[in-house]
């Protein structure tokens, strides 16, 4: 069983991230599923909902991702793995 939790990273006035996260409950692990852009142009929020339904679906988070001890350790791998 996973717990989702949600991170919040604001980069400017019109435009944020949301990392959807997970926490396996058997592990203790974390894991960093997606990180979702928001701009304040569009309104997708629909869209990334039933994105993060077809990546859970698909794979679980700990299949998906490496675990990490912490929320802030995934999150920092996770925006590493992407910034290349």
């Amino acid at each position: 069983m996973f717990r989702e939790i949600k991170v919040w990273k604001w980069i400017s006035e019109t435009r944020s991230m949301c990392f959807v996260c997970f926490e396996d409950l058997e592990s203790g692990k974390f894991h960093v599923q997606s990180a979702d852009f928001y701009d304040a142009t569009r309104e997708d929020s629909q869209y990334l909902n039933d994105q993060k339904l077809t990546l859970f679906r698909e794979n679980p988070p700990n299949l998906r991702t490496e675990g990490y001890d912490s929320l802030s350790l995934a999150i920092e791998a996770h925006e590493q793995a992407f910034s290349e």
